[in-house]
């Protein structure tokens, strides 16, 4: 596949993640909306990295996090991706 003299190639989803069925909405199971993700927390709620999460923490105000979804920031008429997901090579 080309564009504008560039070959188009569809990029496989992360660790082979699922695509979400259609009407589904998607929740990245590796970069979940939770505090996890931004405090770097493992499943059980260690810090992933000790150091780093000792430096930072206390500066984060959990209480100020609202997760939303990009639809409830930007609006419907909004496109993010449109059938998949490309990288020019």
């Amino acid at each position: 596949m080309k564009e504008h003299g560039k070959k188009r190639r569809e990029v496989p989803y992360w660790k082979n993640q699922e695509k979400p069925k259609k009407g589904e909405l998607y929740t990245d199971p590796l970069f979940p909306p939770n505090m996890n993700s931004i405090l770097g927390l493992d499943q059980n709620g260690k810090p992933i990295d000790s150091k780093a999460y000792n430096q930072n923490a206390k500066d984060i105000k959990k209480d100020e996090i609202e997760f939303r979804r990009a639809i409830d920031i930007f609006g419907s008429k909004y496109k993010y991706f449109q059938k998949q997901l490309i990288w020019n090579m």
